[in-house]
């Protein structure tokens, strides 16, 4: 029970009254988070556009992206399902992106393979901006159309290495890089956990193709160890767990996308054909969105069940106070806002056909400081959000705080039966 309280109290003071005791202690924070976010803004892009492929298969697709045009140094890429719409963030002294129908999936541009590019090096009017649409067509290889130089010496391993995010490494949950100290500083420091290389998908075990992983997403300042509890609880003869470890300072929108391009990687990578996903807090919503762009980019078949725990749906008050008052505003700020233009549109699309979401909601109020009908920190009215309970095939309540349902016996009771199903 004091476990329970000493994490209750946390999570109170980070989601009510963490703005209010990071003014009083200072701007060293702020100051801190304005020069992380001045690095991002100098460094990234984020990149819209569409990947066309008129009158060919609906392939799998990956999106690198290189340094001079002829694709020999290249930073990072991102993978889809098929052609359509992307997004993602390249570092702004790329001058290529190369698309390409990745046909036997081994990451590495083949000489049967259609591919296409659009790239701007040396011409200043093509830098690209933040509202730019980007275009590119993807057409079959042939004699007067040659691969690009230097793709052909990609590797999978090498490949890999490029991703922004962590993709696979493995790691206990006892790892200095899931320290409570580490999370909280990732707060106020986003970028330096990303440039860092500690953010992404981590493995507690090497990866069995003989079970099925079951993905979970922490929220503001947590840390993978949180989800203890709920990974004794595995059947790990059947279950593989993966912890997805990010910097809750970001933008819930990058994050979602981040989520996606992580388990879209790991996807092509071992082709597994079933996941589960388990989600605290603002983890939620980091999940939601990470659905959201299955939906538009590749549906993510292999997605079952998708459980969230106390997530706040429609966002917490308090974030208002801190986009009003401090000195800086954290990225996930704006995005928790109850009126932002991400709550807005966090449940279009609706969850695609097949996808099980059991909404898990607490109700045990402790504090003394949030006495509305809550759990401690986040209100029912924002657990229990309408478009959530609709598109909902569960609501499971359960009589603990914020933080105690992770360890309740009711949670870890009822999400086993979800599992044994």
């Amino acid at each position: 029970m004091h476990k329970h309280r000493v994490g209750q109290r946390r999570h109170a003071l980070l989601w009510w009254m963490g703005i209010a005791s990071a003014l009083l202690a200072g701007c060293g924070n702020f100051t801190r988070l304005d020069q992380d976010l001045e690095r991002l803004d100098q460094d990234r892009l984020q990149v819209r556009g569409t990947i066309e492929s008129p009158g060919l298969p609906d392939a799998p697709v990956v999106l690198l992206y290189a340094l001079d045009p002829e694709g020999r140094e290249r930073y990072s890429y991102s993978a889809y399902g098929r052609p359509g719409e992307f997004e993602a963030w390249l570092l702004r002294q790329s001058g290529m992106l190369l698309a390409f129908s990745d046909l036997n999936r081994d990451f590495v541009l083949q000489a049967d393979e259609p591919w296409g590019r659009v790239q701007w090096t040396g011409d200043p009017s093509l830098e690209l901006t933040p509202t730019d649409h980007v275009r590119i067509r993807l057409e079959p290889p042939g004699p007067e159309r040659p691969q690009p130089p230097g793709l052909a010496e990609s590797s999978v391993t090498a490949i890999s290495e490029l991703s922004q995010l962590q993709s696979g490494l493995v790691a206990d949950l006892d790892d200095e890089r899931f320290s409570r100290e580490r999370a909280e500083e990732a707060l106020w420091q986003p970028y330096d956990m990303v440039a860092d290389e500690l953010a992404g998908l981590y493995f507690l075990e090497p990866y069995d193709p003989g079970r099925i992983p079951v993905v979970f997403v922490h929220g503001m300042t947590g840390t993978p160890r949180e989800f203890g509890a709920l990974v004794d609880a595995l059947d790990r003869t059947r279950f593989q767990p993966w912890m997805f470890y990010y910097p809750s300072g970001l933008s819930l929108d990058t994050l979602g996308m981040g989520l996606h391009q992580a388990l879209e990687t790991l996807h092509r990578r071992f082709g597994f054909d079933t996941a589960h996903l388990v989600a605290h807090s603002m983890g939620g919503l980091v999940s939601r969105r990470f659905i959201g762009a299955c939906v538009r980019f590749d549906g993510c078949p292999w997605l079952d069940t998708f459980i969230s725990l106390a997530s706040p749906f429609s966002g917490m008050s308090s974030a208002d106070w801190g986009i009003d008052y401090a000195p800086s505003t954290v990225p996930a700020w704006n995005d928790l806002s109850p009126s932002s233009a991400f709550l807005a549109t966090l449940f279009e699309p609706p969850l695609p056909p097949g996808l099980a979401h059991h909404l898990f909601f607490a109700y045990r109020n402790t504090s003394l400081v949030n006495t509305t009908s809550s759990d401690g920190v986040v209100p029912l009215t924002s657990q229990l959000r309408s478009e959530a309970q609709a598109q909902a095939t569960r609501l499971i309540g359960i009589d603990d705080t914020h933080t105690g349902i992770l360890e309740n016996p009711a949670t870890v009771s009822a999400i086993k039966r979800i599992f044994d199903r």
